[in-house]
């Protein structure tokens, strides 16, 4: 049943049983002209998810999801990566298009007052190029999209929706960047990676963490952007 979406009884994450009652479970089959099987779900203020072919939310009106009022409305149709991915501040969520090159942005759009997926690589096509396979977000000292990439390097895309900022930059290392993580540390996010690397007797594994920066340091010989 690759387009069902199963959601649990209110207050038991564990019980699936369907029922009429709003604290039932639900199952819901996404009605479409095509069987695309679902690769994500997401919760930001509504429930959203992506297939192969488009992506939607799950909405009840104004009303709160039950059984009997739950519909599945399909809002863009880009097609889904099966990658996981990543809540952005207020305004979205940004996941990955099926081919693993582009990243585009599911936010509401008050003019067409729907859903729309803006293309985030629409000035940088080339840098993702290689195929992403791993996303994840630090919102500070400055928010920043983080892409594991397929052959082993990290990009990144800084990020702020309201000012209109979409950069993207590429970071090399001499190894290979098997996972990424961003973990919220004090008032900053650290970066933290799972690499492969070429040492003195043969191949490794380390966990590593991007060294942290401060962007308000006056000093010129404490400073570090490297």
């Amino acid at each position: 049943q690759p387009t069902t979406i199963w959601l649990s009884e209110s207050g038991n994450f564990y019980g699936f049983s369907p029922g009429s009652n709003d604290s039932d479970g639900m199952a819901f089959t996404i009605a479409a002209d095509q069987a695309d099987s679902i690769s994500w779900l997401a919760s930001h203020k509504m429930i959203l998810f992506g297939t192969a072919g488009s992506e939607g939310k799950l909405a009840s009106g104004d009303q709160v999801l039950t059984p009997t009022s739950v519909k599945a409305e399909l809002e863009t149709f880009y097609g889904c990566s099966g990658i996981k991915p990543v809540l952005v501040g207020g305004s979205g969520i940004l996941f990955v298009q099926l081919g693993d090159r582009r990243v585009r942005e599911l936010a509401y759009n008050w003019e067409s007052d729907s859903l729309i997926s803006p293309n985030m690589n629409l000035l940088s096509d080339h840098i993702t190029a290689g195929g992403i396979k791993e996303l994840s977000f630090a919102k500070e000292p400055d928010p920043i999209l983080w892409c594991n990439m397929v052959d082993g390097s990290l990009t990144g895309m800084t990020y702020e929706r309201q000012e209109q900022v979409v950069g993207w930059h590429k970071h090399d290392t001499d190894g290979l960047i098997k996972r990424i993580c961003c973990i919220p540390f004090g008032q900053r996010y650290e970066v933290w990676a799972l690499v492969t690397r070429d040492l003195v007797g043969g191949k490794f594994k380390s966990i590593e963490y991007m060294e942290y920066y401060n962007p308000y340091e006056t000093e010129i010989k404490d400073a570090f952007f490297v």
